[in-house]
């Protein structure tokens, strides 16, 4: 169903062409684009031309939108923007399967979330479990957040618990400030993304060993001290 300023169907071919500014209703969404094409034969309708689409989870504007009604699939060709699920996506492609409510970006994909900013080669969210699984591809995947840094090369972020896991080799930066830093790499990580002050305390080595007093002091509070050997922070 649509609003068309003009069309020509072709009755051999079942082919239904529109041009000029449309506007198209599928399922919850409501889609605006300069061309459309309609073949009866497949079912696939063809968006060109500063294609919008507007829907409950899926919004954002593209080059081209190819709707496969039989596969209840839109695939989307870049470069995207868009937002799904309130997370921001940029990419060179992308597909959502509104049948699954699952959505794909393909191809130096960006995702945004407030100052948080995830680079990687594909990223694909379920909406049902709440889980983007993120591929690094060649390059592998990076994370930033405020005074943090991941990368890798398979991660999962699960949504509702704002959580990064990463299952394989990692490396991680932290900087809260220039006392408060961490630098190092592993093999399983799991990562809390909401901000929030360290709860982590560093006690300087020094030449008067005042440091002493200070450990004694942490010892006191039942508080627990840790020699990190593997660690070197200047002060």
């Amino acid at each position: 169903m649509g609003v068309f300023p003009g069309a020509i169907y072709d009755t051999k071919k079942r082919i239904l062409t529109a041009t000029g500014a449309y506007q198209m209703f599928y399922k919850d969404f409501i889609i605006n684009a300069n061309e459309l094409i309609y073949d009866e034969n497949t079912d696939i309708i063809i968006a060109r031309g500063n294609v919008t689409i507007n829907g409950t989870n899926l919004n954002g504007t593209f080059p081209e939108a190819k709707f496969n009604m039989k596969e209840d699939k839109i695939y989307l060709k870049g470069p995207i923007n868009a937002v799904y699920n309130e997370l921001n996506f940029v990419g060179e492609n992308g597909v959502y399967d509104n049948g699954k409510e699952t959505f794909e970006t393909i191809g130096k994909v960006v995702v945004t979330s407030g100052e948080d900013v995830l680079n990687a080669g594909r990223v694909f969210y379920t909406k049902k479990t709440g889980i983007v699984e993120i591929f690094g591809e060649k390059e592998g995947f990076t994370y930033k957040g405020i005074g943090r840094e991941l990368k890798g090369t398979y991660a999962k972020f699960y949504v509702d618990k704002n959580q990064i896991e990463v299952p394989g080799k990692f490396t991680f930066k932290y900087e809260a400030s220039k006392e408060d830093k961490v630098d190092g790499t592993g093999e399983k990580l799991i990562l809390d993304t909401v901000t929030q002050k360290s709860s982590i305390k560093f006690i300087l080595i020094k030449d008067d060993l005042s440091h002493i007093y200070e450990i004694n002091s942490a010892l006191a509070n039942n508080e627990l001290v840790c020699f990190t050997g593997d660690r070197y922070f200047e002060g």
